[in-house]
């Protein structure tokens, strides 16, 4: 096992390191990457033929076209200014990519990396509807029921308290709105669908009720083999070292890859409805 994936493995075992840990990694890695990345996450490939590479930038952005349903798309079309939030939005071309679909509703990213934000910040000066302002995941900088839809893209592993970040989704969230929720289950965790029990319990608990669950791991591999090629390109030209940075991208043949190919992590989709 890499030094990088015991050391995440390690911190994910103590609520009390995640914050701490993920912010000084962030912190790190965004001025490194920012120039030529817009996106962190891990992306979304319906079908792969095994030989089309896919950009990194449109694997993330099918991530975020999944937000995209009817249920959601009915609430975009009202004519009404719809808030959208984003808990996690790294460098925010999430965020950017859904404001210009939908110029008429006003985006807002919370991060906690300051380095994410002000790289956020710097791409977006030209949105009108867009915000970015460093907050906290578990104590989230608005008021209550102040926004119609938030979204959260694999982030979620990196905080300290799940239950609190639940119950300030449901705060923040006006009622009936609608929660995407995105991530992998930590692979120190035994038995994933465990896992994913005892997290639908924690929805349950925090006042949402699932309106659709999906596992998406094929579809997340298939982003990771179709911007493989993208990845080692990028590393190689920046002069990053492809060993400290193969876990953190799940490259193939890394222990993160691995861990989905063989069913050790599964990577989840919630939409959820705030009930109460």
């Amino acid at each position: 096992m890499s030094i990088s994936m015991k050391i995440f493995n390690f911190v994910q075992r103590f609520d009390f390191l995640k914050k701490i840990f993920f912010k000084k990694m962030y912190d790190k890695i965004s001025p490194k990457i920012n120039d030529n990345i817009d996106f962190m996450n891990y992306g979304f490939v319906a079908e792969w033929d095994g030989a089309e590479n896919i950009s990194i930038a449109e694997a993330s952005e099918n991530l975020y076209r999944l937000c995209l349903d009817e249920l959601s798309l009915n609430r975009f079309k009202s004519g009404s200014k719809v808030k959208v939030l984003e808990v996690g939005s790294g460098l925010g071309g999430g965020l950017r990519f859904l404001s210009k679909q939908f110029r008429d509703c006003y985006f807002y990213g919370v991060d906690l990396s300051e380095k994410n934000i002000f790289f956020s910040n710097l791409k977006s000066k030209s949105y009108s509807n867009l915000y970015f302002q460093n907050g906290d995941a578990e104590n989230i900088p608005y008021e209550n029921e102040f926004f119609d839809i938030v979204i959260n893209v694999e982030s979620s592993h990196c905080y300290s308290s799940l239950d609190r970040f639940f119950m300030d989704v449901n705060r923040v969230l006006k009622n009936k709105g609608v929660f995407y929720y995105m991530d992998f289950t930590p692979a120190i965790y035994s038995d994933p669908c465990m896992y994913l029990s005892t997290l639908k319990n924690k929805l349950s608990n925090s006042g949402f009720d699932i309106y659709a669950y999906r596992d998406i791991t094929e579809q997340v591999l298939n982003s990771l083999n179709a911007t493989h090629a993208e990845k080692e390109l990028f590393l190689q030209k920046k002069g990053l070292k492809k060993d400290r940075y193969c876990d953190f991208a799940a490259m193939i043949g890394s222990e993160a890859y691995n861990y989905f190919k063989k069913g050790i992590s599964i990577y989840f989709l919630f939409v959820l409805i705030k009930s109460k």
